[in-house]
C-alpha cells in the first residue's frame, strides 16, 4: 500500500492524521510513504508503531537530511507508541530496510501551517514583515524565557464513542455508526481510533495485508482523508489518537476487498465550539461581531505571530 494523507487539504490544521502501512522490506530499502511538495505546510512525526522483527530497520529521510531516524525495529517495543518529533519543510521518506519480510508501521504525522513563533523555534527563516511582528511582540525574548509554550489540548463539549462489529461483503464498503453531522458553529473532531487487526492477519484466518482499510470522508471534499491498512494498526487494545476537525460532517468505512464478518471497530470524537481563533487561522467568514472582536483583541497579527 503507498500513502494516503495529502498534506495539502489539511484545512484545518494543525491536524495529526494517521498511517498505517504493510510493507515487505528489501535489502536496499522498500519505501513505506514518500511525502513531497507540500510547502506552505510542515510535516512532523509525532508517533510511531512497529512489529519487533528481526534484522529490519525502519529509516526516516527529511529534506536533506539522511537517515533521521534509523531504528532497528527488534529494539522498538511491539506495537505501542512512541512520542517523537521529527519535522520536515520539503519531504519525508520512510523505508524499510532489511532482509525480505512483511513489516507494520502505523505513524501520525502532524500537518500544519508555521507561525512565526514556531518558525523560530523551529530556526526557519522569517520574512521582513515577520521579523517587525516577531519584535513588535518580542516573541524571541518570550521563547528564550520559557514565556511561550504549545497550544493546549482542546476541550470538548462532549465525547462520543462508536463501537461496532462490522460486516463488509468482498469489494464493498460499510459505515461504522451513523454519519457524524457537525452543527453549524461547531467543529467535530475524531480523536481516536482502533480495530481488531488481529482478525485481518492470515495467520488468524484473516484477508493479509492490502486487503481491509479503515477510512474516513471529511465533509464533502476530503474523501479517503485518511485511509489505513487495517492489518499494521496497532489493535483495540491500543487505539491509535489523531485530532482531524470537521465543519460539515465526518463518515467512517471499512472497506474490503475479501470481506469481513463481525469486524470490531472503534472510534472517539469530540464535539466543540467553533472559536474565531480557529475561523481566522482557517480562512472561514467571520460575522460582524466576531470581525469586531477580532480587532479588539488584535487576533489577526497574534494568530499570525504565533502568542495565541
Amino acid at each position: 500500500m503507498v500513502a494516503r494523507i495529502d498534506p495539502t487539504k489539511a484545512r484545518f490544521y494543525p491536524e495529526i492524521l494517521p498511517e498505517s502501512i504493510v510493507t515487505t522490506s528489501s535489502v536496499s530499502g522498500a519505501a513505506i510513504a514518500s511525502y513531497a511538495a507540500f510547502s506552505p505546510y510542515t510535516m512532523a512525526l509525532t508517533k510511531l508503531w512497529t512489529g519487533q522483527v528481526p534484522g529490519v530497520t525502519i529509516r526516516m529521510d527529511a529534506d536533506s537530511g539522511h537517515a533521521v531516524l534509523e531504528s532497528p525495529m527488534v529494539s522498538r517495543p511491539a506495537r505501542l507508541p512512541v512520542d517523537i518529533d521529527l519535522i520536515a519543510h520539503d519531504s519525508i521518506d520512510l523505508w524499510s530496510v532489511g532482509a525480505a519480510v512483511e513489516t507494520y508501521a502505523t505513524y501520525n504525522m502532524r500537518i500544519a501551517k508555521l507561525n512565526i513563533f514556531e518558525k523560530i523555534k523551529n530556526s526557519v527563516t522569517l520574512t521582513d514583515t515577520e521579523t517587525s511582528l516577531a519584535d513588535e511582540f518580542q516573541i524571541k525574548k518570550k521563547y528564550i524565557a520559557g514565556m511561550l509554550r504549545t497550544m493546549d489540548v482542546p476541550q470538548f463539549k462532549k465525547i462520543y464513542e462508536v463501537a461496532k462489529e462490522v460486516t463488509v461483503a468482498a469489494g464493498g464498503s460499510t459505515r461504522v455508526g451513523r454519519i457524524v453531522n457537525v452543527k453549524k458553529g461547531e467543529k467535530a473532531v475524531l480523536i481516536g481510533i482502533a480495530v481488531d487487526s488481529t482478525a485481518i492477519d492470515g495467520a488468524f484466518g484473516g484477508p493479509g495485508a492490502n486487503d481491509t482499510y479503515f477510512s474516513v470522508n471529511r465533509d464533502v471534499v476530503d474523501t479517503r482523508h485518511i485511509m489505513l491498512d487495517c492489518l499494521s494498526m496497532p489493535g483495540l487494545d491500543n487505539e491509535i489518537p489523531c485530532y482531524i476537525p470537521a465543519i460539515d460532517r465526518h463518515e467512517i468505512l471499512i472497506e474490503s476487498t475479501t470481506g469481513v464478518t463481525d469486524f470490531p471497530v472503534r472510534y472517539r470524537y469530540g464535539i466543540a465550539n467553533l472559536s474565531v481563533m480557529e475561523k481566522i487561522r482557517w480562512n472561514l467568514s467571520l460575522t460582524s461581531d466576531e470581525e469586531k472582536m477580532a480587532q479588539e483583541f488584535d487576533l489577526f497579527d497574534s494568530i499570525k505571530a504565533g502568542v495565541l
